[in-house]
């Protein structure tokens, strides 16, 4: 619920939204408002960069027991917060991935290591198309037209198929997935390849996943 309360720094009386929620005070929230947190932040980002750095494993430590010991409350409001702002949120995560890719690939391959995570998300996806084949099967189908639209009629299908063929040997010889990518992609951002054996490679699935829809300089 809303109420009113009065910044300790500017004196200004502000709805409690405006304050960054604090749990051990007696109102579950901070004492000086969020924009005067942000101002005194922007004016000390070099001694609180250098107080990170020289207390980055006892701050980590700390960190990680508060979210320990408050997990489920913490689950249930980020579960509650999604919910109420499902499309800020989505939109945010896609503009920092787009920003960070790099980052976030080294993230996701650090997440699916673990044996756990990587049961979860193999049983997230085969749920997901169980529930959503129409849209993988639109999807194939796209994918189907655009290398027939994208095959010229000189194209060597035998030359074609050959790659496939050596992707499967390198995956069974090797154990490590390998797939046939296209150098160009067919439906690049400011270029577009042809299906044909001019503009395939082999490479890993590690290798393609991380390349997505770019192409080789």
């Amino acid at each position: 619920m809303e109420f009113k309360k009065k910044c300790s720094k500017c004196k200004v009386e502000k709805q409690s939204s405006e304050f960054h929620k604090d749990c051990t005070a007696n109102d579950c929230y901070r004492s000086s408002c969020k924009s005067c947190v942000k101002k005194w932040r922007d004016a000390n980002k070099e001694s609180i960069k250098a107080h990170y750095e020289k207390n980055r494993e006892s701050i980590l430590v700390k960190y990680r027991q508060n979210y320990q010991d408050n997990r489920e409350s913490r689950l249930a409001y980020r579960d509650e917060y999604y919910k109420k702002n499902k499309v800020a949120v989505i939109k945010t995560n896609i503009r920092w991935r787009k920003s960070n890719r790099d980052a976030y690939n080294a993230q996701r391959r650090v997440w699916y290591s673990n044996e756990e995570h990587r049961d979860y998300q193999q049983s997230y996806n085969k749920k997901h198309y169980q529930e959503n084949k129409d849209y993988y099967a639109a999807k194939c189908n796209k994918r189907r037209a655009m290398k027939h639209n994208a095959s010229p009629v000189w194209a060597d299908s035998e030359a074609i198929k050959k790659f496939y063929a050596d992707a499967q040997a390198l995956t069974e010889s090797t154990g490590v997935k390998h797939e046939v990518d296209h150098r160009y992609p067919l439906q690049g951002k400011n270029v577009c390849g042809l299906h044909c054996e001019f503009n395939l490679q082999i490479i890993t699935e590690k290798e393609n996943r991380s390349k997505g829809n770019k192409h080789d300089e």
